[in-house]
């Protein structure tokens, strides 16, 4: 309904036709869906991988077998090895029964065999032979056994052999000499066996005996 004069107009409005008041109840925020960009594609970084302790390290030494004609690869340049066995023989109450049986008269003629050989020219070897081997009669002592390796063309070769000798030149020479002083040597360290007191040194004696002789290193 409007009222009308001259100066003012006026417009009435129903109140019942306003628009409802505005709540915080009525407010519904806005949902918006935003799309997030995806990550900025991660690329592995070649980083210096650390080394393992087995490539950091040195290459152990390579194993040995003490055998003859083994050869092993080793680093070439490698210096020489020497391999140094036990005497080979039986045990010690092994050879202690074979001396108080056998090795005391035995080892008597094997130094008659070899004096009365060497005498006749002939036979010098032979006889030489035998009193090399008046340890071996008496007590069953082996020679001392040596392994030596050299490398060769980037491998270990390992041979086996007796002791190193001395020259045989020098032993040719010193014969004559080691064979009246074995003629003195070993009877006096046979005879020293036949006393239980002495016998050890009887035993020392008879060893060594070669070396008297001949200069031959057992």
């Amino acid at each position: 309904m409007a009222l009308s004069s001259p100066d003012v107009a006026v417009d009435l409005v129903d109140p019942t036709i306003l628009p409802a008041p505005v709540t915080s109840a009525s407010i519904v925020p806005h949902q918006t869906t935003a799309t997030l960009p995806a990550p900025y594609p991660q690329h592995p970084v070649p980083f210096a991988q650390p080394m393992s302790p087995a490539a950091t390290t040195m290459p152990p030494p390579p194993s040995v077998n003490v055998n003859v004609g083994v050869n092993v690869n080793v680093h070439p340049g490698m210096p020489t090895i020497q391999f140094h066995a036990a005497k080979h023989g039986p045990g010690f109450l092994a050879r202690a029964l074979w001396f108080v049986c056998i090795g005391w008269w035995l080892s008597f003629f094997v130094i008659l065999a070899g004096y009365a050989l060497v005498a006749t020219i002939l036979f010098l070897p032979l006889g030489l032979w035998c009193l090399h081997r008046v340890p071996q009669a008496q007590t069953l002592r082996g020679r001392t056994r040596e392994f030596t390796t050299t490398s060769r063309d980037g491998a270990l070769v390992i041979t086996e052999g007796t002791i190193g000798q001395v020259a045989w030149y020098w032993r040719l020479l010193y014969l004559p000499i080691g064979l009246v002083l074995g003629a003195l040597w070993l009877p006096i360290a046979w005879l020293l066996g036949l006393l239980v007191l002495t016998l050890p040194l009887s035993i020392w004696m008879i060893d060594r005996a070669p070396g008297v002789i001949t200069l031959q290193r057992q």
